[in-house]
């Protein structure tokens, strides 16, 4: 791989990069990548590289190439072995983008199982592109292991489940928000939650038995109990009302969720991990026979 990539280096250097910005360098050229395949972080820094703020030693990297250009050959070559010591932003950018961060070849091969083919960490003979965070096939994602594009896969699977169980309590929210529920129309209550099980109808009532050490716990409520001046003692319910749909819906939702989670875990996922496994070549897929 080094010396693929020296060679390469050394061909590229001979070559003008049409339209390649100031703060390009050698592992630039040779990798050549166009800035919508590039992190907007990488594309970030190279705007804000023409800024000392940003880049304090641009301008002694300017100059030393520039003196590296202007010399005789035995002399040029000293220099540009300088040049290269000093700190290159892009060329840091794009060592990260192409040895650390998983790439794919931009065009897979014929009769390939994937839409995308994974690239080893610095592949220079073919372009390659990072994967893309929206484009790329649940399957694909199997390249950086099996567990890699189960997660995600369980992930998808949780959504829809946790969508539908939701859209199950729609009638649960419609309750909530009627005054057979809460006679008080939840006055002072926020809007995203007036369609909640708070409780703004509520009224003090006489509690004989009651005292102060009842409500002086994790979390106090002394707001809820109270006593007159003649020893008379009150506490503050709600006089919300259930009704029996409530319960049948949220019943229904609870049993919903654990039969889905029961297929999903144990059986959808399941057959995907054989069919991630399938798809990717790893050493378990040999053997080794030995015959005398």
């Amino acid at each position: 791989m080094e010396s693929e990539l020296t060679s390469l280096l050394a061909v590229s250097s001979t070559k003008a990069d049409d339209g390649a910005d100031s703060n390009d360098d050698d592992i630039g050229r040779v990798y050549r990548d166009h800035p919508h395949h590039m992190t907007l972080a990488r594309r970030m820094a190279r705007n804000l590289s023409q800024y000392h703020w940003y880049h304090p030693r641009r301008d002694d990297v300017d100059e030393v190439q520039g003196t590296s250009s202007s010399r005789s050959a035995p002399s040029s070559t000293t220099t540009s072995s300088t040049s290269t010591s000093l700190p290159k932003l892009d060329s840091a950018w794009a060592y990260f983008e192409h040895f650390v961060l998983p790439r794919h070849f931009a065009q897979s091969e014929e009769g390939s199982k994937d839409k995308l083919q994974k690239a080893e960490p610095g592949e220079a003979s073919a372009e390659t592109r990072l994967y893309n965070v929206w484009s790329t096939p649940e399957k694909d994602l199997a390249d950086m292991g099996v567990g890699i594009g189960i997660y995600f896969f369980t992930l998808r699977c949780l959504a829809i489940v946790l969508l539908l169980a939701g859209l199950i309590n729609i009638p649960n929210l419609m309750f909530y928000n009627s005054s057979y529920y809460n006679d008080d129309e939840s006055g002072g209550v926020p809007y995203v939650l007036q369609r909640s099980a708070i409780c703004t109808d509520h009224h003090w009532a006489a509690c004989p038995t009651c005292s102060l050490e009842q409500w002086d716990y994790f979390p106090r409520t002394f707001d809820r109990y109270a006593e007159s001046a003649d020893g008379h003692k009150f506490i503050k319910i709600n006089t919300c009302s259930f009704g029996y749909f409530l319960g049948l819906f949220t019943w229904i939702s609870i049993v919903f969720v654990s039969v889905a989670l029961y297929v999903v875990c144990f059986h959808i996922i399941k057959r995907k991990e054989v069919e991630y496994d399938e798809a990717e070549q790893t050493s378990t897929d040999y053997s080794i026979a030995v015959e005398n």
